[in-house]
């Protein structure tokens, strides 16, 4: 559970920094707002649409995965210290996970408030 979580970690920042590098590099002037033939639709009014309404979408997933996966891991790790008796292993194995889903809650908060920092105007 402890390398799930680390994997789960890095993925969200190494996405999270790979959508930050593609919205900082493109710089504004080189969107064309009356081409319609771009994949990503671009308008001048920027009202959750183009790569800002994919970044807010992205994130919005994301943020609902880390806490629907929080959520579990919480719940598995009360249910495992509720059921470990005079274990102390158990015990120790369910604070330890606990403890490691408050870090990962945590570096994610920090992921998600520099995005907001870093991209102008903020994301959501």
């Amino acid at each position: 559970m402890k390398k799930m979580i680390q994997k789960l970690t890095l993925i969200s920042v190494l996405a999270a920094s790979a959508i930050n590098l593609a919205v900082a590099t493109v710089p504004a002037s080189a969107f064309d707002c009356k081409n319609d033939t771009s994949i990503i639709k671009v308008d001048c009014d920027d009202k959750g649409s183009g790569i800002g309404g994919i970044l807010q979408l992205v994130l919005t997933i994301l943020t609902a995965g880390v806490a629907i996966a929080a959520i579990a891991g919480i719940s598995i790790a009360a249910f495992t210290y509720t059921t470990a008796g005079g274990n102390e292993e158990k015990v120790k194995k369910s604070k330890d996970r606990i403890l490691q889903i408050v870090i990962g809650l945590l570096v994610y908060g920090i992921m998600w408030a520099a995005l907001q920092w870093l991209i102008p105007g903020g994301v959501l």
